[in-house]
């Protein structure tokens, strides 16, 4: 397993898996920030083999688990119970959706922003995806509202850049938990066509009844956004869609490891002054 110097992380899979077969199997990895997270940024991945018996999804999640919000019942709860609930509502999405396995690195939230531990991040990172052989890893959008989101995509291209070339993925996107992509120009932006598993979707996030209170309920928001997506995709013509996913496209930091993030991210505010030309 991999080894970590302030953690103890845990890799599950489902009973009839061994870690092994769950690397081996895996084509399209999610590296995510909490619980709940995998299932909104790598929905693309969870359904590309859905119901086949050929398994391709793993999740990689980087925190602990025991931030908030959290629904007031478990408001009495130590930290440590709260991190239990949260990964065992994990795991039982990942049944639900099929997945391969889950890896928890259960680091602190603050350790996963600060640049003071980047590397150890990093390096953790690093050495999974180097094992697992990922074609296609999804992760968070670097323009996420939330600051663990956006950097824990900081540090997945940190590891991306440090991993072997005949170990990287062909693809990376980036998808928005805390915030919509919908105003990304077309060549920074990847759409995904998920019609059709509305119903998987919604049942994938009432896994998490920890994280849910009132109105406040994932499992309403996400399919809605992506039906939003769908409907104003195209502004010329009517949808032939019922839901779509919108990822930033980093695949370019795979391809051209002298690319930082910042330059990356003044070419895309570049590209919203360019498409303004006629304001």
């Amino acid at each position: 397993m991999v080894k970590l110097k302030r953690n103890k992380a845990a890799v599950w899979t489902p009973s009839h898996y061994s870690i092994e077969t769950a690397f081996k199997r895996t084509t399209h990895l999610g590296i995510g920030a909490h619980a709940d997270d995998l299932e909104i940024i790598g929905f693309e991945g969870i359904i590309r083999h859905f119901q086949s018996k050929k398994s391709n999804f793993f999740g990689i999640l980087l925190s602990d688990n025991r931030g908030k919000p959290i629904h007031p019942r478990y408001k009495n709860f130590s930290l440590s119970k709260i991190q239990k609930i949260r990964e065992n509502e994990q795991k039982k999405a990942a049944l639900l959706g099929e997945y391969a396995g889950l890896c928890f690195l259960r680091y602190p939230s603050a350790f996963i922003r600060s640049t003071r531990y980047k590397k150890e991040v990093e390096a953790a990172v690093r050495r999974l995806i180097e094992k697992i052989k990922p074609s296609v890893i999804y992760t968070h959008s670097l323009t996420d509202k939330h600051p663990t989101h956006r950097a824990a995509a900081c540090r997945v291209i940190g590891a991306l850049k440090r991993t072997a070339p005949d170990k990287r993925p062909e693809h990376l996107y980036g998808i928005g938990v805390w915030g919509g992509l919908d105003w990304l120009s077309d060549d920074k932006r990847k759409v995904f066509d998920v019609s059709g598993y509305e119903e998987l979707a919604s049942k994938l996030l009432k896994a998490y009844k920890s994280q849910m209170l009132g109105l406040h309920r994932y499992d309403a928001a996400v399919p809605s956004r992506r039906r939003a997506n769908a409907i104003f995709h195209k502004s010329r013509s009517f949808t032939k869609s019922s839901s779509i996913i919108y990822a930033m496209e980093l695949t370019s930091f795979i391809n051209n490891p002298k690319l930082t993030i910042k330059k990356y991210l003044k070419s895309v505010v570049s590209e919203l002054y360019k498409n303004s030309s006629a304001i």
